[in-house]
């Protein structure tokens, strides 16, 4: 089964929306809250990481084969959140569309063999399609940006 052309199509959408953003923030923006204690800068912090981590899985199933992957998002992002707001405005930026950038390419040329093991694995560890992980951060942003 080959990777969707679609979800490849929202992904470079999300992925170019992401580079638009940053493009536009300035540093005092990223300070800028969301809700229980985020910010926009540590919600575009959190996308690089999950980003990351959906690229480090694919990596290994290559190499491996599928197996689940479980995760705890909710755990993962407490344990995260200390570390994300360390990250200056610049790092941030260069990470969250270094990820961004690294996933969407190889999602889009992943074997049709391991989109087939994804399919069958019982525990999916990441959504393929990223577009939809970003735009429900963009959309957030977009409301804090809005609000400041």
């Amino acid at each position: 089964m080959p990777y969707d052309p679609v979800l490849i199509q929202e992904n470079d959408a999300s992925r170019e929306k992401l580079r638009a953003l940053f493009a536009r923030l300035n540093d005092s923006d990223y300070a800028i809250p969301l809700d229980d204690g985020w910010t926009i800068g540590t919600t575009l912090a959190h996308i690089a990481v999950f980003d990351s981590r959906a690229l480090e899985i694919l990596g290994r199933w290559e190499r491996e084969g599928v197996a689940p992957s479980p995760n705890d998002a909710d755990m993962i992002n407490a344990a995260l959140l200390p570390f994300l707001r360390a990250l200056p405005p610049a790092e941030i930026s260069k990470l969250a569309l270094k990820f961004a950038d690294a996933l969407d390419a190889k999602l889009a040329v992943l074997p049709d063999s391991v989109l087939d093991q994804f399919e069958t694995t019982a525990q999916h560890p990441f959504n393929l399609s990223r577009a939809k992980h970003r735009n429900e951060h963009f959309e957030q942003i977009e409301r804090a940006l809005n609000s400041a």
